[in-house]
């Protein structure tokens, strides 16, 4: 566990808050209900069209009123959601818990990345932020692989008591995750309350625009995005097509969970060894190779280790551009800048996943092979180097 408090408090609240021991089953819950699989998968849109409608305001919130005030309301609202489905007995009840949902996410997103990296920066220890990110997001996936174990053990018999009894205990972990909130200390924050939430937004995007560093950044998070949803979708697929039993689907997952818990949790030392420019070559680029090899693979083994691999690579990334981009935003409207950034993502990986989709509906390799190529690419034309890390931050710090 990182060292440092406020980053083990925060690692421990989303460990609790991924707890969904629902989450093997949900499908054989939502029919139960009254779901059919259109309304089931329309519910991801309700969420994201609540992600991406309040993902800046609440950026703004967090840089107005505090950061921890941020991720409370974050961890009220997402406990809300296993509290629906208690009584949820058609499609509107479990549209406005994933609506609920959709606004809690916003309300961490960027607050929760923008406390840990000033919480380091009052101590100077801004340089263990690779570290500490990736022990944060370490910490879900490790839930993320303990919570479908035991979920798919106690509703084994796909009743509706058993259903009961997993939403029961996902609640209760994340009513944990809401105590923990509260201890979370904030950093002081006189100068942005007078800030007006117009000027944070300007601001946020002259900075964005004229920053090149920064943009480049950006822009290699965006078009290099690894798909992680899209593949939690297509990958039960594709090892069917590989003729691997569904029986062994949960045990594959897992392992995939773990080894990326350990790639995001150590990512700060790959780094150490190979330096910025290769660490993120290979982290943007490995698991665009591996879709393409995907598309024309499908042998047993070899599709079982494509999608570990593929699937813990995503591990890498996320602490090394969280700590990247960082860098060049300064404290003040530092989570209205992550929001801005984290709506531009959103929007992209929405139109993708509509031509992901088409593909796929032709044929499965197609969506690989466009995936792949589409990664590659980006990894190519929009590298970065330690130029784009340190030396332009400096000069930035300057002019400022």
């Amino acid at each position: 566990m990182f060292r440092f408090n406020e980053v083990r408090k925060l690692s421990l609240m989303n460990f609790f808050l991924h707890l969904y021991f629902l989450s093997p089953v949900a499908v054989f819950f939502f029919q139960q209900r009254g779901l059919n699989y259109f309304q089931i998968l329309a519910l991801e849109s309700v969420l994201v069209f609540f992600i991406v409608l309040f993902e800046l305001p609440t950026g703004i919130f967090a840089d107005r009123f505090g950061r921890k005030k941020s991720i409370v309301i974050g961890t009220l609202l997402l406990a809300l959601e296993p509290l629906i489905y208690l009584f949820a007995d058609n499609f509107l009840w479990f549209a406005l818990a994933f609506a609920l949902a959709g606004m809690g996410i916003t309300f961490h997103s960027g607050s929760i990345e923008a406390l840990i990296y000033d919480h380091l920066k009052a101590k100077n220890l801004e340089k263990d932020m690779k570290k500490a990110m990736g022990s944060f997001g370490s910490a879900s996936l490790v839930a993320m692989v303990v919570a479908p174990i035991i979920g798919s053990y106690i509703a084994k018999d796909l009743i509706m008591p058993q259903f009961i009894f997993l939403i029961l205990m996902s609640l209760g972990a994340m009513l944990i995750g809401f105590f923990i909130s509260l201890w979370i200390k904030d950093t002081k924050q006189r100068r942005v309350e007078e800030e007006n939430p117009f000027s944070l937004m300007k601001d946020g995007a002259k900075l964005i625009r004229k920053n090149k560093s920064l943009l480049r950044i950006i822009l290699l998070s965006v078009f290099a995005s690894p798909f992680l949803f899209t593949l939690n979708y297509l990958y039960q697929p594709y090892l069917l097509s590989s003729g691997i039993n569904t029986a062994l689907f949960g045990t594959i997952f897992a392992i995939a969970l773990l080894l990326a818990a350990s790639l995001q949790k150590y990512a700060y030392k790959i780094e150490e060894k190979l330096g910025i420019k290769w660490t993120v070559f290979l982290a943007t680029m490995l698991p665009g190779v591996f879709y393409i090899i995907m598309a024309f693979t499908f042998h047993p083994i070899w599709a079982i280790l494509l999608f570990v691999m593929i699937r813990a690579t995503m591990g890498l990334k996320e602490p090394l551009f969280s700590d990247y981009k960082n860098l060049h935003i300064t404290s003040k409207n530092r989570a209205t800048i992550l929001s801005m950034i984290s709506i531009i993502i959103s929007l992209y990986l929405v139109g993708m996943r509509l031509i992901i989709g088409r593909l796929a509906d032709i044929n499965l390799s197609y969506s690989f092979l466009f995936m792949g190529v589409v990664i590659v690419i980006a990894s190519i034309f929009l590298r970065i180097d330690e130029s784009h890390v340190k030396t332009d931050h400096l000069r930035g710090k300057k002019q400022l």
